[in-house]
């Protein structure tokens, strides 16, 4: 688990290359570029989340 140090987003690498980022919906006028959330890490925040929610392909 490491935080980005530009943005502090939180992310987890395993050692096959597996990459998990969190991400959440930017509202409003939206100058965050990361919030804290109540899960303990930091998410990305991004506009048109539903576009991303609506177009999943389940792996």
């Amino acid at each position: 688990m490491e935080s980005d140090v530009l943005t502090g987003v939180t992310k987890i690498y395993d050692k096959a290359g597996l990459e998990i980022e969190f991400l959440i919906g930017k509202k409003g006028a939206g100058v965050e570029q990361a919030l804290k959330t109540n899960l303990g890490v930091t998410a990305q925040t991004l506009r048109h989340m539903e576009v991303i929610i609506r177009n999943t392909i389940e792996v």
